[in-house]
């Protein structure tokens, strides 16, 4: 057997040795309990514009879409309108 194979098969063993450990240390761990956040006002605010905003640009995209379906005389532009 050339020892390619073999560097080939060690790496592989150190590889299932690594994360068979790292999985029986994650499993003999309890969870972690993450305090709970308090957000602020400014979070909030943020969190809303840009939830807004998203609508927003689907909005115009479904507008674009619609005024693309009924302007264009290409039948792949259609298609590709339709899919929008």
């Amino acid at each position: 057997m050339p020892v390619r194979h073999l560097a080939m098969i060690a790496a592989g063993g150190l590889l299932l040795a690594a994360a068979h450990s790292l999985l029986h240390a994650q499993a003999s761990r309890p969870p972690r309990r993450l305090p709970p956040r308090r957000r602020s006002k400014d979070s909030i605010q943020t969190d809303a514009r840009f939830v807004r905003e998203a609508v927003e640009d689907n909005l115009l995209e479904v507008g674009w879409a619609t005024w693309a379906q009924r302007k264009a005389t290409n039948p792949t532009v259609k298609q590709f309108a339709q899919r929008m």
